[in-house]
């Protein structure tokens, strides 16, 4: 019977199948900060992040049979039984599967979520600890019987004997009733978890992947462009960003207008209609009927004149417009001046700065320099522009994160910033270049 329970301890404390790769793989995401900082008052926490976040990475997840689990560890299954359930799983597989960051976010938020919600219920520790307790008593049990086996084994005074048989008896029947007990305990606190504490939890852990994926798109580093080709970020860039997420809640704030500006600006740019750069200065003769004159058009509603518009038409002496092309926009720098005065706190100032990002991203794909300003007003110790960068290539997350930090919340003045830019563009030689002011106010700017 000791080995038995010798066999029972040694029993999976994991309840999802892995490998060797698997663990490689989590290893490397055990660097996220989320992670390394779960300190969950339950014994099974540290199984159960392992767990959840095979259950999300995985291609086809398995779980073990009750009989290979270790009893202390069979409430994960519940849990992570009771996640597959629900409705929004499937829907965060679609984020976390084989997408290594994505699950990481998705197991820190789903492992304090349930945890949070199995421990409103005060007999969850009593219960665990009651588990325990039958445990450690069936191995002391067990090896009590052990010792009596040897001792009946070695003892020929048959008076001993029987003496000893009603001991093993005993011991038998207690060891039986605790592996009952067990049986009933592990189905109570698998009873403990309820369907709708872990479909929260599995709702907070796809809110938190798919927040996570979209501050990171629009960040723009979980992918670049190399030479053309799209080339996946590595692990560790993706862990810094999260970790710097987890941090940082005006990054957070930040990336997810970034996120909204971006989707308003690929909107825009998938409704225009696009038109020639060129405008109307005289009218001429020819065929082209897009610049048929409206006196000409009309012909074809007329029985009387359609004919004659036909004839010349193929003959090239329609009456149309003679165009010119207009002055391209330039392409020189772009230079955003941003409002840092202390009306802009808050989400303008966060506005703001996106806007600016967007611009940088829009420029640097166009091979334009870009160069971002923040101002406010002329301090003792400083002029109105307090901070300046120049891009020629995407902004890094340290530049980002400096951007959305720096603000000063002074006064405003429009001139220093706008006499700083021109100085720029005539030092740099950036002709035909762009200044935009982002701001909630005005200023005077003498001419």
């Amino acid at each position: 019977m000791l080995n038995q329970i010798i066999k029972m301890l040694d029993l999976s404390k994991y309840v999802v199948r892995h490998d060797a790769f698997d663990e490689y793989v989590f290893s490397d995401v055990r660097q996220y900060e989320g992670l390394r900082s779960l300190d969950l008052d339950l014994p099974t926490v540290e199984e159960l992040i392992f767990d959840t976040f095979k259950l999300f990475y995985k291609i086809d997840p398995k779980f073990l049979d009750d009989g290979s689990i270790h009893p202390m560890y069979r409430l994960n299954k519940t849990i992570l039984q009771r996640a597959v359930n629900t409705e929004e799983y499937d829907r965060l597989r679609e984020i976390t599967k084989l997408d290594e960051m994505n699950s990481a976010v998705a197991t820190v938020s789903f492992v304090r979520t349930v945890i949070s919600e199995i421990l409103k219920d005060p007999e969850i520790r009593r219960k665990m600890s009651g588990i325990e307790n039958t445990i450690n008593d069936m191995i002391n049990t067990a090896k009590q019987l052990s010792d009596l086996q040897s001792k009946l084994n070695q003892t020929k005074d048959r008076k001993w004997q029987n003496k000893i048989k009603k001991q093993i008896d005993q011991l038998q029947n207690k060891l039986n009733q605790l592996n009952d007990m067990l049986d009933v305990q592990t189905q109570s606190i698998s009873s403990s978890v309820t369907q709708i504490a872990v479909s929260k939890a599995v709702m907070t852990a796809s809110n938190a992947a798919r927040e996570f994926r979209e501050a990171e798109s629009a960040l723009s580093i979980s992918y670049g462009l190399v030479g053309g080709q799209i080339t996946k970020v590595p692990a560790d860039a993706r862990i810094r960003l999260a970790n710097l997420l987890l941090k940082n809640r005006k990054l957070r704030y930040l990336a997810k207008i970034l996120g909204r500006v971006k989707n308003i600006r690929t909107s825009t740019r998938k409704s225009r209609i696009r038109r020639p750069v060129s405008e109307i200065y005289d009218v001429m003769i020819g065929s082209d009927i897009s610049r048929a004159i409206p006196a000409e058009l009309t012909k074809l509603n007329i029985p009387e004149l359609k004919m004659d518009f036909l004839k010349r038409f193929a003959e090239g002496q329609l009456m149309i417009y003679r165009l010119k092309d207009k002055d391209k926009t330039g392409k020189g720098a772009f230079i955003v001046c941003i409002d840092t005065s202390g009306s802009m706190k808050g989400e303008k100032e966060l506005w703001a700065k996106a806007v600016a990002l967007a611009i940088a991203e829009m420029a640097i794909k166009q091979k334009r320099p870009f160069a971002v300003i923040m101002f406010d007003a002329p301090k003792s110790d400083r002029g109105a522009v307090h901070f300046h960068k120049v891009f020629t290539k995407p902004p890094a997350i340290e530049d980002i994160i400096e951007i959305a930090e720096t603000f000063t919340g002074g006064g405003t003045n429009f001139e220093e910033p706008l006499s700083f830019a021109m100085n720029a563009i005539n030092a740099k030689g950036w002709a035909k270049s762009d200044i935009l002011f982002i701001t909630d106010g005005e200023s005077k700017v003498s001419t």
